[in-house]
């Protein structure tokens, strides 16, 4: 990646940074580059946390890019980069003040150059420690958008509370930014009240809200006319948790928020506003009991929400308002049968009406599901375990107009998975799945004959083979072998008669040799892929209509978790093209001093 691309004040930053982490280094630091074959992604981050007996330094910095770079086309980037540092001098154990700086910078060449943002500032920062926490920081900032230079004034106020546990915890924060021609603020606070009665009664109440007001330069000609959006979000949440006799336990959740999005702007030369509001109500009552190896969870759940638009000029266009309501009951049964086996049951029934006001609009609909979900899990002998799991969900969805009730339709979704994983400590590991899916989409009415529409099935079968071996204790083979098989077609769901007309089929090979020594190990072998799609004609023949060869190379190396590479190259052979590579693999690097 070229360095030219980075501002001055960032590389200068950048460079200090590296040495003070080689000098002194703390906390954490996470690399993470990706390829595939022209594109390149890299997401960095970086922070230091220093605290010596004078002085106090925070350090962050973010980095997040997408390269496109092909011989012979123009190299196409879009970077983010973000560094916050603070040095602060201990007036005394609870009073730090000292320089801080903060600086942004998007550059966008992918897209388009316009999204190009710059952000700096620098000023002083304070910090009084005690039983609440407060910060603050004021100075001058400059920003660059639409090619569109502004210098101002900012200043910055947070408040926290030292101890998480206590009754009453508050968090606030303020920041107000004031140029010339524009005026911004930030405010997001929560309150936080924590009842305690005895163990396992109590009584959360959380208060939050946060306002957010941006003006944005409209015409770079006329630095007079500005676009404003506020964004204001409250949100009041209440958990209560008590305990009935006979140790059954009850929860209670509620929560209410609302949020209002409001743009001021100008259409035709003259002012305009339009304006979002949406309403959000969750309830939730819970009842769990444990009676020796069982334990029962009952709960039911009322989920509201609600969006209204409005304009004050008639030919803007806005979205289109609705109400959602949900109810819901889950229930949940598990039995230990003994130390290593248990048995699980789940079951949900849902209900969900939607409703838009305007008659005009067709989506008004009810929708019924249900899902019945059965897990075993036994310990077959000291090194293998098996797990059996069963899913059946139904869903029924009814348009209320009359024009759409052609789409009306149920939705049956049965599947079945096994696991089985067999484990010999630093010898061998093998791990067994196969997971069997139908799915039948059936129309209520497709037997009208107003009604254009045809009932589907689609089914799969998944297997997969995951093997481990090592010869010695430093030498292994991997294998990977996994196939997909899929088909659908036309369903009479009356007769239960499928009609298929189409197959696909996928088969995926992974052969590694590995070698490790203490926390270090490196591995590598060929792949191959291969994908076959089938279709049936109208004189009932079947025929293969494209496929799709892979066989490469890929190899890798990982120390601890601290360092992870990998890297494959693939040749890609497929119907009516020529032969191509294809090339991926990622760098990630993690560490913690």
């Amino acid at each position: 990646m070229d360095m030219k691309i980075l501002p001055t004040w960032c590389r200068i930053i950048a460079c200090l940074f590296a040495l003070a982490r080689l000098s002194m280094a703390a906390d954490t630091t996470s690399v993470r580059l990706y390829q595939l074959n022209h594109y390149y992604t890299l997401n960095a981050f970086s922070r230091l946390n220093m605290n010596t007996p004078h002085f106090l330094i925070r350090a962050n910095y973010q980095n997040s890019s997408n390269v496109y770079k092909k011989p012979g086309d123009p190299t196409r980037i879009k970077q983010e980069n973000a560094l916050e540092t603070r040095f602060l001098y201990k007036q005394n154990p609870l009073f730090f003040i000292g320089p801080s700086f903060r600086g942004y910078r998007l550059s966008d060449e992918q897209h388009s150059s316009e999204n190009d943002y710059t952000n700096s500032r620098i000023g002083m920062s304070g910090l009084l420690r005690k039983t609440l926490s407060l910060s603050g920081n004021a100075g001058l900032f400059q920003e660059k958008r639409r090619g569109i230079q502004d210098v101002g004034w900012y200043s910055a106020l947070e408040l926290l509370s030292e101890n998480r546990k206590q009754m009453f915890t508050p968090a606030l924060r303020f920041q107000y930014d004031k140029t010339p021609h524009r005026a911004n603020y930030t405010t997001d606070n929560t309150l936080q009240f924590k009842t305690a009665f005895i163990e396992d009664i109590f009584n959360n109440l959380n208060l939050h809200f946060k306002e957010t007001r941006r003006e944005y330069f409209v015409n770079p000609s006329d630095l007079s006319r500005t676009e404003i959006r506020t964004t204001s979000t409250r949100q009041v949440q209440d958990k209560f948790s008590y305990i009935f006799p006979w140790k059954i336990r009850f929860l209670y959740n509620v929560r209410f928020s609302s949020t209002t999005d409001k743009l001021n702007f100008y259409l035709s030369d003259s002012s305009a506003t339009r304006k979002r509001d949406s309403y959000q109500f969750h309830n939730q009552f819970v009842l769990t009991k444990k009676q020796g190896d069982l334990n029962v969870r009952g709960e039911f759940t009322m989920d509201q929400n609600q969006d209204q638009s409005s304009a004050d000029r008639d030919e803007i266009r806005v979205p289109a308002d609705y109400k959602y309501a949900r109810k819901t009951i889950n229930t949940q049964a598990s039995y230990t049968l003994n130390t290593s086996d248990s048995l699980l049951l789940r079951y949900q029934v849902s209900l969900l009406h939607f409703d838009t006001p305007d008659s005009n609009n067709t989506d008004d609909r009810d929708e019924l599901s249900y899902v019945v979900n059965p897990q075993l899990s036994l310990r077959l002998s000291p090194f293998i375990r098996w797990n059996l799991s069963g899913q059946m969900y139904l869903h029924h969805l009814i348009y209320l107009h009359a024009g759409r009730s052609g789409q009306n339709h149920w939705n049956r979704v049965y599947s079945l998975r096994s696991h089985l994983n067999l484990a010999i400590p630093a010898r061998l590991t093998w791990s067994s799945t196969q997971s069997l899916s139908s799915n039948y989409f059936v129309y209520d009415f497709e037997d009208s004959a107003f009604v254009n529409v045809n009932s589907r099935i689609f089914r799969s079968l998944y297997i997969d083979q995951n093997v481990d071996y090592f010869f010695t204790s430093n030498w292994g083979i991997s294998l990977r072998l996994s196939g997909r098989f899929e088909d659908d077609g036309a369903l009479d769901w009356n007769s239960f008669i499928q009609d298929k007309s189409s197959e696909r089929i996928q088969v995926n090979q992974e052969y590694l040799i590995s070698y490790r020594k203490g926390a270090f190990k490196i591995s590598g072998g060929p792949v191959f892929s291969k994908r076959w799609f089938y279709q049936k004609g109208l004189d009932d023949q079947w025929s293969l209509i494209h496929y799709v060869y892979r066989r490469g190379i890929t190899g890798g190396f990982q120390f601890h978790r601290n360092v992870r590479f990998k890297y494959t190259l693939e040749a890609i052979r497929q119907s009516g093209q020529k032969k191509v590579y294809n090339q991926n693999g990622f760098l990630q690097i993690h560490f913690t001093l």
